[in-house]
């Protein structure tokens, strides 16, 4: 690799569109920040609603908790 070339590509666009609609149905992962400031990281399970990518967790799971705590996740 040549001095300032990335090891990285961009993904192309619409990728996770491919991706949440692919059958068979594939999982994400969602990352959250526990209360602790550790990180926690779990499958889910993904769908679209229009453009907006869905996912459900219960109030009473860690991740429940946690982005109820902060809103802020990475899927």
């Amino acid at each position: 690799m040549a001095d300032g070339e990335s090891p990285y590509t961009d993904a192309p666009p619409g990728f996770w569109r491919e991706f949440v609609l692919a059958e068979p149905a594939r999982t994400a992962k969602v990352a959250v920040v526990r209360a602790d400031g550790s990180p926690h990281v779990a499958p889910v399970w993904v769908d679209l609603d229009g453009d907006d990518v869905m996912f459900t967790t219960s109030a009473e799971t860690l991740n429940g908790k946690a982005i109820l705590r902060d809103g802020r996740v990475s899927l």
